[in-house]
């Protein structure tokens, strides 16, 4: 509140100084911007109505909250019913985090071969991470037959895009979404 006096009274002082008015008939403007900061429930709030209107972006940001705590009690279950939301929408991430959910059984039973299927979804958009994630599944034989020369494709294409800094970027990401350090 403070913070908009602040920005009113400084706009009141340039348009009595004239300084508005030379910006006006300049066609020169500034557009005054104030930037409430919500609390963690009011951006929870907001963030739960664009999801259920189905925006991907926002049910991706709402199953985080739900995952990380920020606004609500943490609530797996409801965490991943929205990543899955965000993921049959084709956002990436959420696809990526979903493979990694199958992966690891976090929230649902565990299952190597949706995984694969979700990894190779966000991987055919390019995600790092998911390919990535799929030279490991393919390594391991994890929910495909084990294959050393397909988990190499895979290395290669994350190689590709700049080595593996994209990769590790992507898997900091995922690490922030399990609440894990990254050493």
């Amino acid at each position: 509140m403070k913070n908009l006096t602040i920005l009113l009274l400084a706009a009141l002082l340039l348009t009595l100084t004239g300084c508005g008015e030379k910006a006006v008939d300049n066609k020169v403007g500034a557009e005054v911007s104030v930037q409430v900061e919500l609390t963690p429930e009011e951006k929870f709030a907001e963030t739960k109505r664009k999801a259920e209107a189905g925006d991907a972006v926002a049910q991706f940001e709402l199953a985080k909250m739900y995952h990380n705590g920020r606004g609500i009690p943490i609530d797996i279950v409801k965490s991943v019913d929205w990543l899955q939301k965000a993921a049959l929408q084709g956002e990436v991430m959420a696809q990526t985090l979903l493979g990694w959910v199958y992966r690891s059984g976090e929230g649902v039973p565990k299952d190597a071969a949706k995984a694969v299927e979700w990894y190779q979804k966000a991987a055919a958009q390019g995600d790092a991470a998911a390919q990535s994630g799929l030279g490991e599944m393919y390594r391991n034989g994890e929910g495909v037959t084990k294959d050393a020369a397909k988990a190499v494709q895979w290395y290669w294409k994350v190689a590709a895009k700049g080595g593996f800094g994209s990769a590790i970027q992507s898997r900091r990401d995922v690490c922030q979404w399990r609440g894990c350090t990254d050493r």
